[in-house]
C-alpha cells in the first residue's frame, strides 16, 4: 500500500518554517509528494525545483492562476496537486506540518482500514502550531481535517450548499477545499 501527499506552496518569502525539514519529512513519510505552486512566483519555482532534484518522490507542478481574482484558488491548487497523485490513498497536507515517523504505522493502519471500508476518507486530528514546533496556537484546539482519502474524491472545492451564484460561496460553510465526489457532493468521511 502506497500513500501520496499533496498540497501547495507559494510566497515563500513569508514562510517562517524550515522548508527543508518539512519536505524531507514528507518525502520520508509518504511514498509520493505533489506540490503545486504559481507560475508567477519565481522564488517558489526555484526553491521547490531544488527539492524536486534532491528527492525522487517530490513533484512540483506549476500553475498559471491569478489568486487575486479567484476566491476558489485554495481548492483549485490543492485539486491540481491531488490530480497528479498516482496512489489510491491520498493525504492533503499543509507545508507547515510535520508527520512524526513514529506515527507512520498508525497511518498505514488507517489506510488499510479505509481501503476496506465503504467510506471515501477519514477525518484525522490535527494541531495548528504557532511560530515553531513547540507552540500550539493559543486560540486553537485539536481539530479534524478531511485528511486521508481514496481516489473516489476527485477534487477539492466548494460544496453545493455553500454556492451563492456560481461565482461566490458562503465562507461560513466552505473554505473551497472540501473533498468532492464526481457528482459534486461531499465525500463520506
Amino acid at each position: 500500500m502506497k500513500i501520496s501527499a499533496y498540497g501547495y506552496l507559494f510566497n515563500l518569502n513569508n514562510f517562517d518554517f524550515n522548508l527543508e525539514k518539512i519536505i524531507s519529512n514528507f518525502c520520508e513519510f509518504f511514498d509520493e509528494v505533489c506540490c503545486c505552486t504559481l507560475k508567477s512566483d519565481n522564488t517558489a519555482i526555484e526553491k521547490l525545483g531544488k527539492f524536486e532534484n534532491k528527492y525522487h518522490n517530490f513533484k512540483v507542478l506549476i500553475e498559471d492562476l491569478n489568486i487575486g481574482s479567484d476566491n476558489r484558488f485554495d481548492g483549485k491548487l490543492k485539486s491540481i496537486a491531488m490530480g497528479h497523485c498516482k496512489n489510491e490513498l491520498k493525504v492533503i497536507v499543509d507545508f507547515d506540518e510535520i508527520f512524526p515517523m513514529s506515527n507512520k504505522e498508525k497511518w498505514n493502519d488507517a489506510g488499510k482500514f479505509l481501503l476496506n471500508s465503504d467510506f471515501d476518507g477519514l477525518l484525522i486530528p490535527s494541531v495548528d502550531l504557532w511560530g515553531d514546533e513547540s507552540l500550539i496556537k493559543k486560540s486553537n484546539f485539536i481539530g479534524e481535517k478531511f485528511r486521508m482519502h481514496k481516489s473516489t474524491v476527485v477534487k477539492r472545492g466548494v460544496i453545493p450548499e455553500a454556492e451563492i451564484d456560481g461565482t461566490y460561496f458562503d465562507t461560513s460553510i466552505s473554505d473551497s477545499t472540501e473533498p468532492l465526489l464526481s457528482n459534486g457532493k461531499l465525500a463520506s468521511f
